[in-house]
């Protein structure tokens, strides 16, 4: 059971075949799964049962394939800094995952066009759950 998004099975697909190539995530990705979910249930849009198994199963992903780093207060001073380039129109949150995501040194997986183009302006590698589907027919 998980949240009722359009691309979850899709994204949980991807994250099963990655198992074992050392993706992170990072503590600013913590939150914002907390009040996605927290949204969701207070919308009703799912029941507490199911935010129950929704928590359980991104616990399961964690401990199973993600390492988490730290946010670091040069990621916020960086992020602040892209929301002023006019490369896409990208919101606070998704400044700083790329912020975080360029310090790392790791691709990015997004949905987001906007901030898959972002990422690729500023020459990072961008993962695309699109591209793997078109390759997989």
């Amino acid at each position: 059971m998980h949240f009722k998004e359009s691309r979850t099975t899709a994204v949980l697909d991807w994250l099963d075949s990655a198992r074992g190539a050392g993706l992170v995530i990072s503590q600013w990705t913590l939150t914002e799964f907390s009040s996605a979910a927290a949204f969701k249930l207070r919308t009703k849009q799912i029941t507490a049962e199911e935010d129950i198994a929704g928590r359980a199963l991104f616990d399961e992903m964690l401990a199973a394939l993600l390492t988490v780093v730290d946010v670091l207060p040069s990621d916020f001073a960086n992020a602040a800094a892209l929301c002023r380039q006019k490369i896409a129109p990208l919101r606070a949150g998704d400044t700083l995952h790329l912020a975080i995501c360029k310090r790392v040194g790791r691709a990015m997986l997004t949905l987001d066009n906007d901030l898959a183009a972002a990422c690729r302006f500023h020459g990072m590698v961008v993962e695309s759950l699109e591209q793997r589907e078109k390759q997989a027919r």
